[in-house]
C-alpha cells in the first residue's frame, strides 16, 4: 500500500471496508488459515510439523504485514499463538538439525522485530506464548550443545 493511499485511509475512517483493510481485518481474515495448518501439522512426522511451522510464521506475518493499525489486541491472534507455541515444543522434541541455538535465536529475534514493531500500534501481547517456547527451545538447544561439545572432547 503505498504511502499517499496510507495517508486518505488514515483521514478517512475506510477501517471496515474491503477499500482499505485494516490489521484486524486482516488478522480475521488470516484466521481461517489456523485449523487448515493445526491439521498439516498433525500427520505427525517432522516434515509436516515443520512445514505447519512454516505456515505459521507466514500467518503471523501476514496477519500485520504493514497495514494499517487496529483497535488494538486481536483475538486471532491468541489461538495462532497457542498453535504456533506448540509446534515450536513439539518440532523441537523430533529435529535437532533445525533446533540449533544459532537457528532459535534467529527465530526469536525476528518474533522480537516485530513485537516492538507491532507495540507501537497498540498490540502489546504479540505472541508470548511462542517467545516463551522458543526460549525454552534455544536453552535446550544450548544445554545440548554443551553435551555434544563436551562429549566430542572426551572422545
Amino acid at each position: 500500500m503505498g504511502e499517499a493511499h496510507k495517508a486518505v485511509c488514515q483521514r478517512v475512517d475506510f477501517s471496515n471496508t474491503p477499500a482499505c483493510p485494516n490489521s484486524d481485518n486482516l488478522s480475521w481474515a488470516m484466521y481461517k488459515f489456523i485449523e487448515p495448518i493445526r491439521e498439516v501439522s498433525l500427520i505427525g512426522d517432522k516434515t509436516s510439523i515443520f512445514e505447519a511451522y512454516k505456515l505459521m510464521r507466514w500467518r503471523r506475518a501476514f496477519s500485520w504485514n504493514s497495514m494499517l493499525p487496529g483497535q488494538g489486541e486481536r483475538a486471532p491472534d491468541e489461538s495462532a499463538d497457542e498453535l504456533l507455541a506448540a509446534l515450536v515444543r513439539k518440532w523441537d522434541r523430533c529435529d535437532e538439525k533445525i533446533g540449533t541455538s544459532d537457528w532459535w535465536l534467529s527465530e526469536l529475534k525476528d518474533l522480537q522485530k516485530q513485537v516492538d514493531d507491532v507495540a507501537k500500534h497498540g498490540i502489546h501481547s504479540w505472541y508470548p506464548e511462542t517467545i516463551k517456547a522458543i526460549r525454552e527451545a534455544l536453552k535446550a538447544s544450548k544445554a545440548a550443545e554443551a553435551v555434544k561439545v563436551k562429549t566430542e572432547a572426551s572422545a
